[in-house]
């Protein structure tokens, strides 16, 4: 195995443990805090959500000549959300990870802030949120590696999604969302293939939108 090939399955090792280390984390104060509430009126609550999101936000360059390493425009969303909540004003951080089959990795850590409208039984939210948008290992494969860094856009975006309430939870609903990518850049990433080498250039920055199930901690 190259130098190369090393450096990208400790670069694959590294992200895959920055991510699940932050995950951890952030579950930890998520369901921590969904139990707590406020004399005040402010609740805390966190949520963990699960479902598919569809990618549209990079692709080989015009001048490529191969088109078989465009990226996977297909993946798996997995977030967590805290937030705190006072009336129908709601505010919280987040994180989402979305894991594509044998193909680029991409994530999202920002800011949400909104409103949260309903009842005892149920709950509609309407959120805005604004962060940074993470692509990396674009060109990489089932037997392909890639040195291509990892590239960062500014993003912001809107998600629509609904709640039912039975309790402290977990109580289960659904997001709807859309992102869009507030610059776009170009970067080169070199792959080997086997014994083959080439070098390719992307354009990155674009949209993501999905739709997922949720599952909410506190209020």
């Amino acid at each position: 195995m190259s130098g190369r090939q090393r450096g990208s399955k400790r670069s694959i090792r590294s992200d895959t443990r920055r991510w699940i280390v932050g995950l951890a984390i952030v579950a930890a104060v998520a369901t921590s805090a969904g139990s707590a509430r406020a004399d005040s009126g402010t609740t805390f609550g966190g949520e963990v959500s699960l479902g598919g999101a569809y990618l549209a936000s990079a692709s080989q360059g015009p001048d490529s000549t191969d088109p078989g390493h465009q990226p996977s425009p297909a993946g798996l969303a997995v977030s967590l959300l805290v937030r705190v909540r006072r009336d129908c004003l709601v505010a919280g951080l987040g994180g989402e990870k979305v894991i594509t089959l044998f193909s680029h990795g991409e994530s999202f850590l920002g800011a949400h802030a909104g409103l949260a409208l309903g009842n005892e039984s149920a709950q509609w939210d309407i959120l805005a949120e604004g962060g940074v948008h993470f692509v990396n290992e674009l060109g990489s494969g089932l037997l392909t590696h890639t040195d291509a860094p990892t590239v960062a856009l500014p993003y912001a975006g809107v998600r629509f999604g609904g709640v039912t309430r039975r309790g402290s939870g977990p109580n289960p609903g659904f997001w709807i969302f859309a992102r869009f990518d507030l610059a776009r850049t170009a970067t080169v990433a070199h792959l080997e293939i086997i014994d083959q080498r080439e070098t390719i250039t992307y354009d990155v920055g674009g949209h993501t939108v999905g739709i997922v199930a949720r599952f909410v901690f506190g209020r």
